[in-house]
């Protein structure tokens, strides 16, 4: 294990009765209006039950406001009562999952929205067959900008012959392929927001800004200590 472990040596009724590293953490779900007292107790029954400790892990349902004062209070609520109660708290770095996004706090600037490459036959501004959109994983938004143009030719059994880059409006041989970067559009599950630009430095470098800086704000005492590590759920090039 990655975090600190129990000084005190292997014996029988240590096995037998493990300290908190050594037991199962389960993903806890957030997915309600937080109340400090309620989770305390909640914490209590994990013990109970054999725990060493929780990930407090946001879920759909939540209802108290990702990373706000009351969140934020109610993380250390929890930080605190697993120290009083010799157990281990993980953080977990986003509202659901993947990672990336901060709840959409990150992707409500444009410019740390994901990107992505849009491949057509039909330009912006042209109506879309039916089954191309039922085929695109990624939602055609036509807020992007051209960045190149083919002239395609297949031979009759539909393998490629040949490729040169045409101009926008050159009339191609075979058929154009038009390539534009679009921005990933507003969707619920990042509360009408978008996921986070992973391959862009900067974008990532705010989303670490906006989450890790008010969890360091907050209970970086306990970094190392009751709070082992903050869990990453995901992060991905292109989601939704």
């Amino acid at each position: 294990m990655f975090y600190k472990k129990s000084t005190k040596p292997l014996t029988a009724e240590l096995f037998q009765n493990p300290t908190s590293e050594y037991r199962g953490t389960p993903f806890w779900a957030w997915n309600n209006k937080l109340d400090a007292e309620e989770l305390k107790w909640q914490i209590e029954q994990f013990k109970l039950m054999g725990f060493g400790g929780f990930h407090m892990h946001v879920r759909t349902g939540l209802a108290t406001e990702y990373l706000s004062d009351e969140y934020m209070d109610i993380i250390k609520a929890c930080v605190d009562k697993a120290r009083d109660e010799k157990m281990l708290a993980w953080l977990y770095d986003e509202d659901r999952w993947p990672s990336g996004a901060a709840g959409g706090i990150v992707t409500k600037n444009i410019k740390y929205r994901a990107r992505h490459l849009l491949v057509s036959r039909q330009p912006y501004g042209s109506e879309v067959k039916p089954e191309v959109k039922w085929k695109t994983r990624a939602r055609r938004s036509e807020n992007g900008k051209l960045l190149i143009c083919f002239d395609i030719n297949l031979s009759s059994c539909g393998f490629l012959t040949s490729y040169k880059e045409i101009k926008e409006n050159e009339k191609p041989e075979g058929f154009k392929l038009y390539v534009y970067e679009e921005t990933a559009l507003n969707n619920p599950w990042y509360n009408n927001q978008a996921y986070l630009n992973t391959l862009d430095p900067a974008s990532v470098a705010e989303f670490i800004k906006v989450t890790y800086q008010r969890d360091n704000e907050t209970v970086s005492d306990d970094f190392g200590g009751v709070i082992p590590a903050i869990f990453t759920d995901e992060p991905q090039c292109l989601f939704k």
